[in-house]
């Protein structure tokens, strides 16, 4: 299939990769909590929440219906 990762290896790799991308785009969210309000603080957590959403449908659903071995247990979808 094309744009299948074949090697268990790499998809662990990858998988930890996007795990890491996701856990700093929530602590960039703590960030803007703790700095912003309001309008501001609403347009920037609807900007990390589409990056979040694209990333999550895009690449973590695909990745961890294929390897369902190197979904981190805490990922709830």
């Amino acid at each position: 299939m094309k744009g299948r990762i074949v090697n268990i290896d790499a998809a662990k790799r990858y998988a930890d990769e996007v795990t890491a991308i996701m856990e700093q785009i929530n602590r960039s969210a703590r960030v803007l909590r703790e700095t912003c309000e309001g309008d501001e603080l609403a347009m920037h957590l609807r900007r990390l929440a589409r990056v979040a959403a694209s990333l999550t449908t895009d690449v973590c659903n695909p990745l961890f219906s294929e390897y369902p071995q190197v979904k981190p247990p805490d990922y709830l979808l």
